[in-house]
C-alpha cells in the first residue's frame, strides 16, 4: 500500500500516540495519513472535546550510506543497517491552555523517561520546533489550536542479507608528485 512509504513500525507509532495523549492531557491521540487528512469541517472532527492529532511532515527517509555487518548467526551473509529520518507534526486541539500544552511536550520528550520510553520502541528524538498558536486558522468548533513539529531518527536493521558478490579495491603507495606503483586488487565472492 502507498500509504506505508509514510508510515513506521505500528509499536513506534503506538508508543508515539501514547507519549502524546499522555503529555497533552487530551482525551484522544489520532495520526493522520499523507492522503488521509483529518477533515476541517467540526461534524467530522472528533467528538472529543481535546485531541491531538499527529502526521508526517517529512519521511521516513533514508539518511548517510547503508551499512553491512558479518551476520552473527549465519556464515556468508551480512546484517544492512541505516538510519532514517522523520518528523511528524503534533495539533492539538481544545478550550483552553493548547500553547502551553505543545511546549510542554516539547519540554517532556527531553526528559530521561520519555527518552528511555522512545529509545525501548527504537526511537531517538532529534529536536523540536517552538510551539505555535494556530487558532485563527481554525474553523472548526474548537476555538484553539496550537502546533509543534518534532524530529525522530531510527535505525532499520535487516538481518542476514545476501549481498552478492563483491569488488574490493585497494592502492597501495603514495599518491601526489612523486606516485609510485598503485596495484588493484579484485575478490569476487562473498567476503
Amino acid at each position: 500500500m502507498a500509504d506505508d512509504l509514510y508510515r513506521i513500525d505500528p509499536v513506534m507509532e503506538k508508543e508515539l500516540t501514547l507519549i502524546v495523549k499522555e503529555i497533552t492531557g487530551s482525551e484522544e491521540a489520532l495520526w493522520r495519513m499523507q492522503d488521509a487528512f483529518v477533515s476541517d469541517t467540526a461534524s467530522e472532527q472528533p467528538k472529543y472535546k481535546d485531541f491531538a492529532v499527529l502526521g508526517f511532515v517529512s519521511g521516513p527517509n533514508g539518511s548517510g550510506g547503508v551499512e553491512y555487518t558479518p551476520s552473527k548467526t549465519t556464515t556468508g551473509l551480512f546484517d544492512m543497517s541505516m538510519r532514517f529520518l522523520f518528523t511528524i507534526s503534533v495539533n492539538v486541539y481544545t478550550n483552553n491552555a493548547h500553547l502551553l500544552k505543545v511546549i510542554k511536550l516539547a519540554k517532556f520528550l527531553r526528559e530521561e523517561s520519555y527518552r528511555k520510553r522512545l529509545k525501548k520502541v527504537g526511537l531517538s528524538l532529534l529536536n523540536t520546533s517552538e510551539g505555535s498558536d494556530f487558532s485563527e486558522f481554525d474553523e472548526t468548533r474548537h476555538n484553539l489550536r496550537s502546533h509543534i513539529d518534532i524530529f525522530f531518527s531510527y535505525i532499520s536493521v535487516e538481518k542476514d542479507v545476501n549481498i552478492g558478490s563483491i569488488e574490493h579495491f585497494e592502492a597501495k603507495g603514495t599518491l601526489g608528485g612523486n606516485a609510485s606503483k598503485v596495484g588493484v586488487h579484485k575478490h569476487k565472492g562473498i567476503l
